[in-house]
This record gives structure tokens, sequence and C-alpha cells, in this order.
């Protein structure tokens, strides 16, 4: 992910979602500001996330469920 400007998954690998932090843009900190951004067109998309800011630990944090193969695919392609 470090071509996205992702930072690494947060929490456990073991449950049916996803959750990671959007950093600053070549950068290694958290970037609320853009983690928003991407929140917002991700939604636009059709892809369902949450923005989790205000949870312990979940600095730039976005949130999503990882569902069907079809659903997969198109956050793949977002």
């Amino acid at each position: 992910m470090d071509g996205l400007g992702l930072g690494r998954g947060i929490g456990a690998q073991d449950a049916n979602f996803i959750l990671i932090s959007v950093l600053a843009r070549g950068g290694s900190v958290a970037d609320s500001a853009r983690a928003i951004r991407v929140h917002r067109a991700l939604a636009e998309a059709g892809v369902a996330v949450r923005y989790r800011e205000s949870e312990l630990g979940c600095a730039g944090g976005l949130r999503t469920t990882v569902g069907t193969e079809e659903e997969t695919q198109s956050l793949q392609q977002s």
C-alpha cells in the first residue's frame, strides 16, 4: 500500500473488515483531512466506508467491510 499513501492495517487481521490509516502524501503521519477526501471519493463511487478518526488509535482511519468478490473488485477499482 506504500504507493497509495496508506498505512498498515490497524488492529487484528482476522476480521471481516479492513481498517487503515490514510497518510500525508510522502509521509508516515496520519492525515485526517486527506482521509476525509478519500472517504468522500470512495462513498461517491458507491463504496461503503466509514471514517473512524474519533476512535482511539484510529487517526486518519478508514474502515471498510470485506464483502462479496464483486464488492472487493469495486473497491480495488476505486
